[in-house]
């Protein structure tokens, strides 16, 4: 069944004990791959848009548009699954789409867009082509008139590529507000809080924008809960949040001291009235009946495709959660002790079991080693796995924090570490250090399969034949 994606695939089968944990390995690897080909934006967005003949748009059979009344149609969008969802709508509109601009990640091969525009934008800290490809998509939403439709395409890591710093606050700052986000326990929730307020673009605000052009927007979520807020911060979004809230958070965390003192002053200004709060359910965009946002895949709907292939497999699979979130040690006991119950219940079965969840985790990143929440996931594993049992983790989008390479994750059996010690590699100290990659890397334990093109969160499977 393999797809090609991970690379060094024969490494990671060829570090199995036996032929049962090879087999597990096997599978594991398959459904991740399967799951990233499901997942793949452009198959999502030829899913939810459909064009009649007749000219009529159909958006996930919920609303029905006549594209004869619309001159021109725009697209803009931000995110690391984006350039795919934008390839789809080209092929879905054809020549209709007569102009648009995305910030995207690096691409792999050579851009296929015939009319939408792109810059490489930064990720995860926003850079200045990002802040300069969202000028050019601020200046096309300002041209679009009564008769345009604009097609907004957004996905996980649209908050760190679309940005435009609010007045007063400059790019180096943001980037340092951001790296103090990322190192903190603070929740991705509550990280878009506080870049809602600090952007001119984020919270609603794209879609206040524009005059009067009707807008249809397409969101793929890669945050637990598949908030239209949360995903790529809202920019189209009304949001709930407020300056008073972002101010807290920073509090609340230890890192309003250590925050950039224009950005302390814009939220303090924001929190006494002085700057204009981020559009609100209220506000006269989002009741015109103009503004249509969608939830086109998520968490959810990768979890439902993880247990469908699990159980062709015959795994007995307990789909345990799609909302899997929280720091990373409080994670990994939450997982065996749910796992460890199951394999007691299941213990008269002939099937191999499988648990499967999907969500995002939160690294509280203490060292300065290399590797991401996922690889962290399966390095603080190492000690809880018994014999027969095998544990992944993996981003979605293939690049599992900040390493040397481009690492979605790693995966493990109860043998790895005897392995590690056999090599010198203390796994405690390494991962008190968060440096998962290089404990891994020498192991050939890594997955690896470069950007994928999509984004939808995390999956972990620990499984045992």
């Amino acid at each position: 069944m393999s797809m090609g994606l991970i690379k060094e695939r024969k490494y990671i089968l060829n570090n199995a004990s036996g032929a049962a944990t090879k087999k597990l390995r096997g599978d594991i690897l398959d459904i991740i791959e399967k799951v990233v080909a499901e997942s793949n934006p452009y198959k999502i967005v030829k899913k939810a848009l459909r064009v009649t003949g007749a000219g009529k748009l159909s958006v996930q059979e919920k609303i029905t548009l006549d594209l004869n009344v619309f001159k021109r149609i725009l697209v803009i969008g931000a995110g690391k699954g984006t350039y795919e969802m934008a390839r789809a709508v080209e092929e879905i509109f054809g020549k209709r789409v007569t102009d648009g601009f995305i910030a995207i990640g690096a691409l792999q091969t050579d851009c296929k867009l015939k009319t939408i525009g792109h810059c490489v934008a930064g990720h995860p800290f926003p850079n200045q082509n990002g802040v300069a490809g969202a000028k050019k998509i601020l200046r096309i939403l300002k041209s679009a008139r009564k008769d345009d439709l604009i097609i907004g395409l957004f996905s996980g890591g649209g908050s760190a590529m679309l940005d435009v710093p609010a007045e007063g606050i400059t790019l180096p700052e943001s980037i340092k507000l951001t790296e103090l986000l990322i190192r903190s326990k603070a929740s991705i929730d509550e990280i878009n809080v506080i870049r809602k307020h600090v952007s001119c673009v984020k919270g609603g605000q794209l879609a206040c924008s524009t005059a009067n052009a009707k807008m249809v927007c397409l969101y793929l979520s890669d945050v637990v809960g598949d908030s239209l807020e949360t995903i790529a911060s809202g920019p189209t979004v009304p949001d709930s949040s407020t300056f008073g809230q972002a101010v807290e958070i920073l509090r609340h965390h230890g890192l309003w001291k250590k925050t950039p003192a224009a950005i302390r002053t814009h939220l303090k200004n924001g929190e006494r009235g002085k700057c204009p709060e981020t559009p609100k359910a209220d506000h006269e965009v989002f009741c015109s009946n103009r503004v249509y946002n969608f939830l086109i895949g998520g968490h959810e709907s990768t979890l439902t495709v993880a247990v469908a292939i699990a159980r062709k497999k015959g795994y007995e699979v307990l789909p345990w959660t799609h909302a899997l979130q929280g720091e990373v040690s409080v994670t990994v006991e939450r997982v065996f002790k749910t796992f460890n119950a199951l394999k007691k219940k299941q213990e008269n079965t002939s099937k191999p079991l499988l648990l499967i969840a999907t969500g995002e985790t939160t690294m509280h990143v203490r060292g300065k080693g290399a590797g991401g929440r996922n690889q962290q996931v399966v390095i603080e594993s190492l000690g809880r796995l018994k014999e027969g049992e095998v544990l992944a983790a993996f981003d979605t989008d293939g690049i599992d924090g900040v390493a040397p390479e481009k690492v979605g994750g790693a995966i493990v059996d109860s043998q790895t570490l005897i392995r590690g010690n056999t090599l010198g590699l203390n796994a405690e100290k390494m991962a008190l250090n968060n440096d998962p990659y290089n404990y891994f890397k020498p192991l050939h334990e890594l997955i690896i399969s470069g950007p994928t093109g999509t984004n939808i969160g995390d999956i972990v499977l620990l499984g045992y034949r």
